[in-house]
This record gives structure tokens, C-alpha cells and sequence, in this order.
């Protein structure tokens, strides 16, 4: 009896531990023309457009590249729970 009653409170830590977590977060939607862009956000690659990206709330720095382009930088400040649509246009370079 024991166990069951520690597997439930550890599953309920859990729910409590996720749900407090996942609140702290928000998912920007980053899109770029040309698609195929890298993506880099605070230092740290995420992948190439289209792409999802859940953050922790505050301010973050977002690098777009892609070779032939000149790259773009920018800030980012996302809320608890938000979720941001970004869509760059990329300049090709001359």
C-alpha cells in the first residue's frame, strides 16, 4: 500500500513540477523567405525555417542566416504562455 500511495504523490509532483514549468514558457513560429534559413537563438543553434522554438519567458537574441543572404539579428521578448508568429525576408547579398 505503501508504494501505491508514493507512485501517486510522485505523479502528482510531476503534474505539478510540468505544468509549472511549461507556464513558464513561450513558442514563437519563425518562418523566413528564403525557408532553409539557420536558426540561432541566445548562442545556441535551433535548427532552419520553418521552425517552432518553445523559449523561457524574457528577452533573447534571434540570428537568421543563410549563405547568399545578408543575416538578420534581432530581440526577442516573449511572454509566459505567448506565442509569436516571425516571419523574416531575407536580402540576398550583391
Amino acid at each position: 500500500m505503501k508504494k501505491v500511495a508514493f507512485a501517486g504523490g510522485a505523479l502528482i509532483f510531476l503534474i505539478i513540477v510540468w505544468t509549472s514549468l511549461n507556464a513558464q514558457v513561450g513558442i514563437v513560429n519563425i518562418t523566413s523567405d528564403p525557408e532553409g534559413a539557420s536558426v540561432t537563438i541566445d548562442d545556441v543553434p535551433r535548427g532552419t525555417t520553418p521552425l517552432e522554438v518553445s523559449l523561457t519567458a524574457g528577452k533573447h537574441t534571434l540570428v537568421i542566416t543563410k549563405e547568399g543572404y545578408t543575416g538578420y539579428v534581432s530581440s526577442l521578448d516573449i511572454g509566459k504562455g505567448e506565442t509569436k508568429d516571425l516571419n523574416v525576408k531575407l536580402e540576398k547579398t550583391s
